[in-house]
């Protein structure tokens, strides 16, 4: 579905943690950040239930591009009183494959973290993840998020990096 603020500028969305990330036009559940990461970073979301009760979704890093040009971890649960199940990928390919606990009433937060040839992923705080890369894939420099069936709000992640590259606007957008 394309995002509620869609369209509409206000102080909302223009000035928002929401404002700094696009949908892809093939694919307006996946979103990626306008900056680029390079060095450590994590990428942080909220993943809520749908109106079936299924909650999953991924974060990436990559190239801005396309799906499968870095690292992916999906976490998703079909109901409430079933195991998260996780999944870490590198280039498409699967690396690690694990369950979590349940989610909370309200869904999941789930978190991916790169520091070198590290890779963590988190669901709601608990490492579930951890993938040493032999080859660390350093064009991976942005980061991304996908609906895959549940509600998330580009607005409630959170990314945090020591070398954020991003641009504003050298003119303000209004006189």
């Amino acid at each position: 579905p394309t995002p509620p603020y869609a369209g509409i500028i206000a102080r909302h969305t223009w000035a928002s943690r929401g404002s700094s990330w696009f949908p892809r036009p093939e694919d307006l559940d996946l979103f990626w950040h306008r900056g680029r990461f390079v060095g450590p970073v994590r990428v942080r979301v909220a993943v809520h239930s749908d109106a079936t009760g299924r909650a999953a979704g991924s974060l990436l890093l990559g190239d801005g591009e396309r799906l499968n040009s870095g690292y992916c971890l999906s976490a998703g649960q079909s109901a409430s009183n079933r195991p998260i199940s996780v999944k870490l990928l590198r280039l498409g390919k699967e690396v690690l494959s694990m369950t979590a606990g349940f989610r909370r009433p309200d869904g999941f937060v789930m978190s991916l973290q790169r520091d070198g040839d590290l890779i963590l992923g988190r669901v709601n705080g608990q490492v579930v993840a951890t993938y040493r890369d032999p080859n660390p894939l350093g064009e991976a420099t942005r980061v991304g998020l996908r609906r895959d069936g549940a509600i998330v709000d580009p607005s409630e992640t959170e990314v945090i990096s020591p070398n954020a590259l991003t641009y504003t606007f050298t003119r303000a957008p209004a006189d």
